[in-house]
């Protein structure tokens, strides 16, 4: 797009350079840096940030330079270079979504917005694009299609979650920034995490102990709220409907007025149950589930730093209705679980001063969840109360980061410190004593040192205090190798630290289906990891629209352009091992008319070794992902003697293909996956000693494969996506061994993984008013 030249001048006759959308809207904090040249020898000249009218006024010192350079970028859309010459900007810079759905910073990682190709840490993001592509509802629905990541699910519990071979208990899994609570058997239900309000999902995979503290053995998921604003009123509702009977809708609004905004989004969620047989029309495999959330945003800008407040509510029901009761079945017993979510948070980030990045948080969660057990009469249709029960978990929490950059040219010297302070609580009759609670200090710091253009060396500790456990100091160490030819080269090692959670220690939970016991005796989980990867990238772009048309190619520092015509490599390859002791798991205890007993023990350790191979084609309007991972697990099978045996290994292919028909605004997408068979741990009574052992069993390999087309209508303000989903109609898949590898698990030589082959419609409409703010 031709800019025309010509200066644009303050009230005081300096230079502003505007950045507007593609309706020509002002965008409020968009990133600005200048350079003396787009080559990877640029010197960085300065920078800084758009205001509310989509200013930034070029210093003088810049202002007044024969010729430099400006790179423009916003989250979301195409970054743009820009020629500045003296007395003289272009009279508006206009930025266009983005092609590409994965955005091109991660906040995770540090504490302000970093480039994912610039980052020591293994990270990767999931953009909105994506989201509303795969038709995701809620964070279940999107990861099952990524790499490396494994979803369980069980009846009642809802669906779990695996990262690099280990289990949800060592993935923190957070909102902005502030942990989830309320785990069941080590995992956060991801189906209880609406995606509606969510801009983005970063993941980090590996170590992120030192950052994160407990929890963080396996990795970080964090889901990014939507925060950016343009016009002073937008708004919007989204409904969704999926032939299996899912049935959702949502809404949003956001005002701003000056330095301040109100957001307000809620929905409710539908989901009708499905069996793949209709045998017994009122039990299901998949069990009935009504949600209804909500969140209220506001936020006040002052200088460059921001205050928000977010309230979030969650209810869900969920039904368990039981099959008739021989030998007459004019009886059932039913059950209902009734979960509520209800979250604050605060948080202040931004700029203080010159150098120092500020992100402050403080939030306090409640997880509240009753079982009610009725007996149902399927004649009078009368329910007799059977039992109750209801358990409470609530987390106080505070943590800040501090990250110090020098104002220089090379930028060679990062500085992150920060402090986590949580307090967790819980209470209610199947709690050892009625209550229970713990409390952990933690301070941590991580230097970044990058001693020439090429090298960067982030090491770190952890060190704190908790209530119930000796903790150690927690180091780790990231490493990055880079060149101007688009190669990246990362190696990382980091040991962790994961107490027990209150539920491992103190929890009862005994009803028809389960009878598990907590150990108040557990050790702490410690581990070790290692992990490295080698990333390759480069782009080529036309420089004219005429046939032939001359191609060059996009300089390092220029990696962010997104021309309309582009063509693109990519490829990875991905390596780690991680070795937990004292692992806990769910182990048999007892077998008897009375059920079977389950106690959480140290089973000794795990030991996980694989990695991935990714690659990836741009060309003009086609993107091609495709991927392969393997996965080997080595588990001591004897929590007593520490048995390890032979490495077991489970593969995954990926491959993702996007058509962008820029003409009609439409989108094509396929998103598919196979996941192989997969070990898993079990435990039961040995018949001859008949004391407790643990067994490893094998869950079969299955394919999953899902299509969808996108159209936007009325400039771009109304969008519909047809999705067909899981088109091999896979439902469950058979195991060898076990009743299901924990617990929890129910049915007899398969497990529920899909719920068949369906058909979803969404229909998106959002909109503004108002052009300034």
């Amino acid at each position: 797009m031709a800019l025309a030249l010509a200066p644009m001048l303050s009230g005081q006759g300096a230079l502003v350079l505007r950045v507007v959308d593609s309706r020509f809207d002002p965008l409020y904090g968009a990133h600005i840096r200048v350079y003396s040249d787009t080559n990877s020898a640029a010197v960085l000249l300065g920078g800084g940030s758009t205001d509310f009218k989509g200013n930034w006024q070029v210093p003088i010192e810049i202002s007044n330079r024969p010729w430099c350079y400006a790179q423009v970028r916003y989250l979301g859309m195409q970054t743009r270079w820009v020629s500045l010459k003296a007395g003289s900007v272009p009279a508006q810079v206009v930025l266009y979504p983005s092609a590409f759905s994965a955005p091109e910073y991660v906040v995770s990682a540090l504490s302000g917005p970093t480039r994912i190709r610039e980052s020591v840490y293994q990270a990767r993001a999931i953009g909105r694009d994506r989201i509303e592509g795969q038709g995701g509802q809620t964070l279940r629905d999107v990861l099952s299609n990524d790499l490396n990541i494994r979803i369980g699910q069980d009846a009642v519990l809802g669906s779990g979650i695996s990262m690099q071979g280990l289990g949800g208990e060592n993935v923190q899994i957070m909102i902005d920034g502030v942990p989830v609570v309320g785990r069941l058997d080590g995992n956060i239900d991801l189906s209880q995490l609406p995606l509606n309000n969510v801009e983005k999902i970063e993941i980090i995979e590996g170590p992120m102990s030192v950052q994160f503290g407990s929890s963080a053995i396996g990795g970080v998921i964090n889901l990014i709220s939507k925060k950016e604003q343009i016009h002073p009123i937008t708004g919007g509702f989204t409904l969704y409907g999926e032939s299996v009977g899912q049935y959702n809708a949502d809404l949003r609004l956001g005002i701003q007025r000056d330095r301040h905004r109100i957001g307000i989004a809620g929905g409710r969620y539908f989901f009708d149950g499905f069996s793949p047989t209709d045998s017994v029309s009122r039990w299901q495999v998949w069990k009935p589930r009504e949600q209804y959330f909500g969140n209220v945003t506001y936020g006040y800008s002052f200088g460059r730093l921001h205050l928000s407040s977010n309230s979030q509510l969650f209810y869900e029901t969920l039904q368990f209705k039981g099959a008739p009761e021989a030998p007459f079945f004019v009886a059932a017993l039913d059950q209902y679980f009734y979960t509520r979510r209800m979250d604050q948070t605060v948080q202040l980030t931004g700029y203080a001063g010159k150098s120092w990045h500020i992100n402050v948080t403080a939030a306090f969660n409640h997880y509240q969840r009753q079982r009610q057990s009725f007996r149902k009469d399927l004649v009078s249709l009368e329910q007799l109360p059977v039992d109750s029960n209801i358990d409470v978990f609530n987390r106080a929490m505070s943590r800040g980061v501090f990250h110090w950059s020098p104002l220089a040219d090379t930028n060679r010297l990062k500085w992150q410190m920060g402090y986590d302070v949580s307090w967790d609580y819980g209470e209610g009759p199947r709690i050892s004593q009625g209550s229970q609670d713990f409390a952990e200090v933690s301070g941590f710091s991580s230097l970044e040192y990058r001693p020439g253009k090429n090298w960067a060396f982030t090491p770190g500790i952890r060190y704190g205090y908790h209530s119930a456990f000796a903790m150690l100091p927690i180091p780790s160490f990231h490493a990055m190798w880079k060149n101007d030819r688009g190669l990246r080269i990362r190696a990382s090692y980091a040991q962790g630290f994961r107490a027990p959670s209150l539920k491992e220690l103190y929890f009862e939970f005994v009803d028809v289906n389960h009878n598990i016991l907590g150990n108040p005796e557990l050790l702490p989980e410690q581990s070790h990891q290692v992990q490295w990867g080698i990333q390759w990238q480069r782009s080529w772009v036309a420089l004219s629209e005429s046939k032939p048309r001359k191609w060059t190619e996009l300089p390092e520092s220029a990696e962010g352009v997104c021309p309309s015509k582009k063509t693109q490599v990519r490829f990875g390859l991905n390596g780690f091992y991680n070795r937990v002791n004292n692992q806990i798991r769910q182990v048999l205890q007892s077998n008897s008319t009375e059920g079977m007993v389950y106690r959480s023990e140290n089973i000794s350790s795990v030991n996980t070794l694989g990695g991935r191979v990714e690659a990836g084609l741009q060309w003009n309007r086609f993107v091609l992902d495709i991927g392969f991972s393997l996965t080997g697990i080595q588990q001591a099978l004897d929590y007593n003697f520490q048995i390890e045996q032979a490495f077991v290994w489970a593969q995954e292919y990926r491959a993702q293909f996007m058509v962008v028909l820029h003409e009609w605004q439409g989108r094509v997408q396929v998103f598919a996956k196979y996941s192989g068979e997969q070990p898993f741990l079990y435990s039961e009574i040995d018949p001859i000693s008949g004391q407790a052992i643990v067994r490893q069993g094998q869950i079969k390999g299955f394919p999953s494969v899902d299509v969808s087309y996108s159209q936007r209508f009325l400039k771009n303000k109304c969008m519909v996506t047809i999705l067909g989903k899981n088109l091999f109609n896979v439902t469950n898949v058979l195991q060898s061994g076990g009743t299901g590898g924990t617990a929890h698990s129910q049915g007899s030589g398969s497990l529920p993984t899909l719920w068949g082959r369906t058909l979803g419609v969404s229909l998106s409409y959002q909109f503004s008013a108002g052009n300034e703010r």
